[in-house]
């Protein structure tokens, strides 16, 4: 089954229409304590206003919760809170997900939003990472999520194993939440990354900026598995040429790639090869370069 999360500004559903309000009630009422714990009181009650408005994210979220044969989903939104409380759940086998493996049959993940100044958070992907079937994540933009929300990123020992072998971001504009996909990560092949920013920010933090030696650090772990490894600027910026120093610190580079022994495809920026300034690239692609 392939389900996709719609703009909400489509044609709005009437998931009440034809039901006396005590009828409606009576259903959300019984459904939510499905879905929460009883010391979930403020996240249910957060639900049942959404349900009862009638709010259609809130009941495309119960439908979600449903699908258990559900293989492939796209959202076309900008991050949803609602369908957050879902996925983080899941993650962490809490209720609903507390009794049996959760979305066991969901392989891939697409993110498509089509506004041009709208993204999605980096921590509402985190969660697919500790879903027992997820193969492939990709889309974008993705940007980065409020590190003050730390509680959402943490699911702890909720996963031992992850399953995703590809991860395709078309257009990141900060990176910070990509190091916590790689540490939840065991098996990941392909990696393909597009840095970029939001054309509102003209200059990034630092903890937001590119580091090529720390994300090598965190590849450490794929040595013996990475296939494909592909660091890129987006096109539409590659002409401005004050812009990747925005995004992206020359102050060292990748290193060595001979520990990546079955590496077959590498295409990144000269730049992260050696210490000199370069807004040039390079591709090599064939079989193992060890």
């Amino acid at each position: 089954m392939v389900y996709t999360i719609p703009s909400l500004d489509n044609k709005p559903l009437e998931p009440c229409h034809g039901f006396e309000e005590d009828e409606v009630v009576e259903f959300v009422d019984n459904a939510l304590d499905e879905i929460f714990d009883p010391e979930e009181d403020k996240s249910r009650a957060k639900w049942r206003e959404h349900l009862l408005v009638p709010c259609e994210e809130a009941w495309l979220g119960l439908l979600l919760v449903r699908l258990t044969r559900l293989e492939r989903i796209t959202f076309g939104q900008e991050d949803s809170q609602l369908m957050s409380d879902i996925f983080h759940k899941a993650a962490r086998h809490q209720r609903p997900f507390h009794q049996t493996l959760p979305f066991q049959h969901l392989r891939e993940v697409l993110v498509d939003v089509q506004w041009s100044k709208a993204w999605v958070g980096s921590d509402f992907l985190t969660p697919f990472f500790y879903l027992p079937a997820v193969r492939r994540i990709s889309g974008g933009p993705i940007g980065e999520s409020d590190p003050e929300d730390l509680d959402k990123m943490s699911f702890g020992t909720s996963s031992s194993s992850s399953t995703v072998r590809e991860l395709t971001i078309t257009e990141a504009w900060w990176c910070r939440g990509m190091f916590d996909w790689l540490a939840a990560s065991t098996e990941l092949e392909h990696i393909a990354i597009v840095l970029s920013n939001h054309r509102d920010d003209l200059e990034l933090p630092d903890s937001c900026i590119f580091k090529a030696p720390d994300f090598r650090n965190a590849l450490l772990p794929f040595t013996g598995m990475l296939k494909t490894l592909q660091i890129e600027a987006h096109p539409r910026q590659t002409f401005h040429g004050d812009w990747w120093s925005n995004i992206a610190d020359h102050t060292g580079p990748f290193g060595s790639f001979k520990e990546f022994a079955v590496l077959e495809s590498l295409r990144i920026r000269h730049a992260h090869l050696g210490l000199q300034s370069t807004s040039g690239s390079i591709c090599v692609t064939g079989g193992p370069l060890g």
